[in-house]
């Protein structure tokens, strides 16, 4: 993590680049269904600081209940 941002457990990456971090996993990953949706030719990826695995999330941005 980054002294900018000390709470953060997650980060999103768009092609590649970080551009932003959420510290709630369910706000991570509305974050990039909201970026997926709105820039689909991009590759967007939520990943987890604590142990450095990628989240998997519905890229369609479909929620199912």
């Amino acid at each position: 993590m980054t002294a900018a941002t000390p709470g953060a457990r997650f980060e999103i990456k768009i092609d590649g680049v970080v551009r932003t971090h959420r510290d709630v996993r369910e706000t991570a990953v509305e974050a990039a269904r909201f970026l997926q949706q709105h820039n689909p030719g991009v590759s967007i990826v939520v990943t987890d600081l604590r142990d450095g695995s990628a989240l998997p999330f519905d890229r369609s941005g479909n929620r199912t209940a």
